[in-house]
């Protein structure tokens, strides 16, 4: 896969391109998307840096679905990136047991596997953050993924061989079936899963300096919001 640069969400693909607009607007666009009917799935703290949703099909291989239009600019790939995430599993065992402590290996091939047309069962649905771990290294990206309940940042579990560090970003930010919604370039960052912190490879450790901005960022407005609603709390006390 050819190296892209990060820049917006488009489309749910990381095209080149300016960051978010900053001057008249901003608010409007906050307004709008708080009273659209996705406002309840969606995290405060990502509300101002949305720009938009995404549609796929129904089927029960939308995020899969997500990723394949970001890696291979094709949504109808959800299939070959089902298929690589089994190879980069089975093809690396031992690396995958030490990061995914506690997770059974052969239920997740099973919960992959699943290749055939309809309506796909919700025991075949993407599931995070486990899946995000084989996508980064797989494809050499960063994957982040927002829902109501959080977000999580996964960075490749080893860099392999001829590989750099990774210069393209897989974004899924979850609001309904068959929906994902579009960021800006510089929407903050969570912190990397647990997993990765405790148990990537050496070859790994330097991933995480380019984003310790925004992961500093998301810290900022989630004190912040923290210290306001205690604030708020003690004073109708």
């Amino acid at each position: 896969m050819s190296a892209r640069r990060l820049g917006y969400i488009r489309g749910g693909v990381s095209k080149p391109g300016r960051g978010r607009g900053r001057g008249r607007g901003g608010s409007t666009k906050v307004a709008s998307i708080l009273n659209s009917s996705y406002s309840p799935d969606l995290l405060p703290i990502i509300v101002p840096f949305v720009r938009g949703f995404n549609h796929e099909k129904k089927d029960g291989n939308c995020g899969y679905r997500a990723v394949a239009l970001q890696v291979y600019d094709n949504e109808k790939e959800w299939s070959k990136v089902r298929s690589e995430c089994i190879l980069e599993l089975t093809q690396h065992p031992a690396l995958y047991d030490r990061i995914l402590v506690g997770v059974d290996v052969h239920t997740l091939i099973h919960k992959i596997s699943h290749f055939g047309d309809g309506r796909v069962p919700e025991f075949n649905w993407m599931s995070l953050p486990e899946l995000g771990h084989f996508i980064v290294t797989r494809f050499n990206v960063v994957f982040v993924s927002y829902g109501l309940h959080g977000g999580i940042i996964c960075l490749p579990a080893a860099v392999k061989p001829g590989n750099g560090p990774p210069t393209s970003m897989v974004v899924l930010g979850h609001v309904q079936v068959g929906t994902h919604f579009l960021l800006d370039i510089d929407f903050p960052i969570h912190s990397p899963t647990l997993y990765w912190e405790a148990h990537h490879d050496q070859s790994a450790d330097n991933l995480i300096a380019p984003y310790r901005a925004r992961m500093d960022h998301y810290n900022t407005i989630m004190n912040a919001q923290r210290n306001y609603l205690i604030g708020n709390n003690m004073l109708s006390s």
